[in-house]
């Protein structure tokens, strides 16, 4: 059943479902586009329908507004756009962590509650760490696995996101040029799919699990 003024339904090719992925369409809504999943039914009950997870929709927005004057980019489009691919980028990583330590059904209320907890800075330290041979003090965690190539590109990114975004809000001496952004969003572009290639991994189990409570886990 589909909700009022919707078109047909069907499954995107490329998404699956999944806490990062997985998405149904619902065609024509008000004359635009909505992409939406269904969430779990109830006894007697229709279709609750969800928008696309935020960080794809951050991710959108990023290159929207780096493309967003033809000619000659303003700077408020460019630094929104670089903020933009930073909280997409941190968006993903906080939700595969929630979902991932948070399980179960009728548990969106907790995973929401837990998601605010991560902290930017901590997150910033997990990330440098584990870039280091076999994860620096996390190597603990990783069962004798090495970091994988895939997965160091993530902490990277994240960790040269997070400067660029500090600058881009910030620092008003800093000239963010379309080159940048593109750069930038691209960087993160690789990351989401470098995820969607180790997420299932011990070794992003440890990485998720760092970026909520990295210093715990190091003493």
């Amino acid at each position: 059943m589909t909700p009022s003024g919707c078109g047909r339904l069907w499954r995107m090719p490329t998404w699956h479902n999944s806490p990062e992925r997985g998405f149904l369409v619902c065609a024509k809504v008000s004359g635009m586009l909505s992409a939406v999943r269904p969430k779990a039914l109830r006894p007697g009950s229709t279709y609750a329908f969800e928008q696309m997870a935020l960080h794809h929709d951050l991710l959108h927005q990023s290159r929207s507004l780096a493309q967003h004057e033809p000619k000659k980019p303003k700077q408020a489009s460019l630094r929104r756009s670089v903020s933009a691919a930073y909280y997409a980028l941190f968006h993903l990583l906080t939700s595969a962590a929630s979902d991932r330590l948070i399980t179960g059904p009728g548990r969106d209320a907790l995973r929401s509650t837990v998601r605010r907890a991560f902290d930017h800075a901590i997150m910033k330290e997990a990330c440098r760490e584990f870039v280091k041979p076999n994860a620096g003090k996390l190597s603990k965690g990783m069962d004798g696995t090495t970091v994988p190539t895939a997965l160091a590109s993530v902490a990277i990114a994240f960790v040269d996101l997070q400067q660029a975004r500090h600058e881009a809000d910030y620092d008003l001496t800093r000239t963010f040029t379309r080159r940048e952004a593109m750069a930038l969003l691209a960087q993160v572009e690789q990351a989401f799919a470098d995820w969607q290639t180790i997420r299932k991994t011990i070794p992003a189990d440890v990485f998720l699990a760092a970026l909520l409570a990295f210093r715990g886990m190091c003493r």
